[in-house]
């Protein structure tokens, strides 16, 4: 039988699967970066995805390797065996497809491993979430316990240092100097916090706030909370270059960044966990 050259490359490039599974939350990358921040801050993150993120940098810059190539367990491979199995991979894709250039063996073969990695990666995040969200609420209990300090004594976002010095007593002076020290605590476990919802898949990404909220019963109260949080803004002029400017908004500095806002609202915070911050989003 006569086989034009059109339908031969389509028969053999239909074994190959060439389109990586779409995998929702962060990507590989995204997920290396968020360990590496939730690592520096002193939080734990689990053996599991440190060994996912070796395998992946250890096979950069050369073939990945495909489902068939390797066990379901990623993780079980080590990064020579992934790298081993990954060239393996290019050079039957290779050898398969009529058309190379289209195939692109290396870079087919790479975004299966790393397909694979990430939902390993994010499947360790999610396992682990428990102990790491634990760990951060346990820096912001801490932290809050400053802020709501600071609200009581009176100290407000239009507190001045100057005003703490000449008039305040010495426990103002002394829950002034605090807040300034528990406020980037606060907004760091915040973003860490946020990150491993959106990245990891842990927790809601409709409303970031939520994972973070203290506890609200009624949907005014979460917009209260954010808006609240968030502050006004100002217009401000962004330098591009040394000869061009852009304008844009950002959210006018205050005493407490918006924490101690929160606090005198009576609002609260809580590094919630997925099932909590669920919870506040089926209010909305």
């Amino acid at each position: 039988m006569t086989v034009s050259a059109a339908e031969y490359r389509a028969r053999k490039t239909s074994k190959i699967d060439l389109a990586p599974r779409t995998i929702p939350g962060g990507t590989l990358t995204e997920i290396d970066t968020l360990v590496v921040q939730l690592r520096d801050a002193g939080l734990p993150v689990g053996a599991g995805i440190e060994k996912s993120l070796a395998i992946r940098n250890a096979t950069m810059g050369v073939a990945s390797s495909p489902e068939d190539y390797y066990p379901a367990d990623v993780l079980s491979l080590t990064p020579a065996k992934a790298v081993e199995a990954m060239r393996a991979y290019a050079v039957d894709l290779a050898t398969e497809a009529v058309d190379v250039e289209t195939v692109r063996p290396i870079e087919t073969a790479r975004r299966h491993l790393e397909g694979r990695l990430q939902e390993a990666a994010q499947r360790e995040l999610t396992a682990n979430s428990g102990e790491t969200i634990a760990a951060m609420q346990e820096k912001v209990e801490a932290a809050w316990q400053v802020v709501t300090k600071a609200a009581s004594l009176g100290i407000t976002p239009e507190t001045t240092a100057e005003q703490i010095a000449t008039e305040g007593t010495d426990e103002e002076l002394a829950a002034y100097r605090a807040l300034l020290e528990a406020v980037p605590t606060l907004t760091r476990m915040a973003r860490l916090r946020v990150q491993l919802a959106t990245v990891g898949g842990v927790g809601v990404t409709s409303v970031p706030a939520l994972n973070i909220m203290g506890k609200v019963t009624r949907p005014e109260q979460v917009q209260g909370w954010q808006n609240i949080y968030r502050g006004e803004s100002e217009v401000v002029s962004i330098e591009e270059d040394w000869q061009a400017y852009s304008v844009g908004t950002a959210p006018v500095a205050r005493l407490g960044a918006g924490w101690l806002d929160l606090a005198l609202a009576g609002y609260s915070v809580k590094i919630n966990t997925a099932e909590e911050a669920k919870a506040l989003a089926d209010l909305i």
